[in-house]
Parts: C-alpha cells; structure tokens; sequence
C-alpha cells in the first residue's frame, strides 16, 4: 500500500470525522518528546522502529517528527516490512499542528 502524504490539518480533520481515531506516531527521540509532543500520539523513535514494528498496530497511522523527514524513513519501513498499514506521512513542521489546533503538551 502506498504512503498518503499529509499535513496537520489533515490529521484534525480525520479526527474530527467521528470514526474511529487513527494511531498518531511520533519518531522524535525521547528528548524532544519530553519538550513537547502531541497529546494523542504515541512515542517510537525512529532508530526503535525496526524492533518495535510489531507493537504498531495493524490498521491506519499518521505518522510525524520535527520536521518531516525522520517521519518520511519510519514510514518508507513500515510500507516496506507492514502491508498491513494504512500509512500517512506528515510532511511538515511540528509547529503547524498548533495551527491547525491539535492539543499538545
């Protein structure tokens, strides 16, 4: 299955749309993570993604870093090693999912 490319706002308005709400997957590294992060989103770094693919869930995820691409790698390996997923890679700045309203610590 290919890779959907995404923004933030994307991912506020499919979690608005009433379904089920996806996996939101952070690769940051811990620190960063601790700076900040996304309230709904879980916290794999990209170094652990390979020993971690099977914790992922089967079923869709959106998945974002700092800046796009430590995300655009995690989600390169999960199409490779997961056929199982719905991939979303979002593309852009952490920052911007402040603009598009989604809650942070």
């Amino acid at each position: 299955m290919p890779v959907t490319v995404n923004t933030f706002r994307d991912l506020q308005e499919r979690l608005n749309n009433g379904t089920t709400p996806p996996l939101i997957l952070d690769v940051r590294e811990p620190d960063e993570w601790d700076e900040s992060h996304l309230l709904a989103a879980t916290n794999i770094p990209l170094g652990d993604i390979p020993s971690r693919t099977k914790d992922i869930p089967a079923d869709e995820v959106w998945v974002h870093c700092r800046m796009g691409g430590r995300a655009g790698k995690a989600c390169d390996y999960l199409r490779d090693n997961r056929s199982d997923l719905d991939i979303h890679w979002i593309n852009e700045p952490y920052t911007n999912a402040a603009l598009a309203n989604i809650p942070v610590s």
